[in-house]
């Protein structure tokens, strides 16, 4: 940023046409430094969600795997040592559950970005309640 008492002299009335160009470079240099600001940041908010969508991924198959291969065999194993294969089952889906939850909590905390820019900060979601 310039001094403006640099281009003003004391007692001088300042040209109108030299203040509107200077804010004009002023501006076109804050909106690329924006715009670059603005890339970076998608840069970053990309290879998170690739992160995201890996571990999404991962945790998706591992619960299809554990439904496949391990369902049938905990139920069969749990059967005689609870009052039958109902309870068995149950026992069985609520350790899948905590696996799917795990994967959840996992996938959203790569998802932890923060904009910089304000574009992104402009249209990031706020809570209803109104804060930040």
């Amino acid at each position: 940023m310039q001094n403006h008492g640099d281009d003003i002299a004391e007692g001088e009335r300042p040209d109108i046409g030299k203040l509107l160009r200077r804010l004009r470079r002023e501006a076109s240099a804050w909106a690329e430094a924006e715009v670059n600001l603005a890339r970076v940041e998608l840069a970053d908010l990309k290879m998170q969600a690739l992160k995201a969508a890996g571990l999404v991924t991962v945790g998706f198959g591992a619960i299809v795997c554990a439904m496949l291969a391990l369902t049938q065999a905990a139920i069969t194993a749990l059967a005689p040592h609870v009052s039958g294969p109902g309870l068995a089952g149950l026992a069985v889906a609520a350790a899948l559950v905590l696996v799917a939850v795990a994967c959840g909590i996992a996938a959203r905390r790569t998802m932890s970005w923060r904009s910089e820019s304000m574009l992104f900060a402009w249209l990031r979601l706020r809570p209803r309640d109104g804060r930040s």
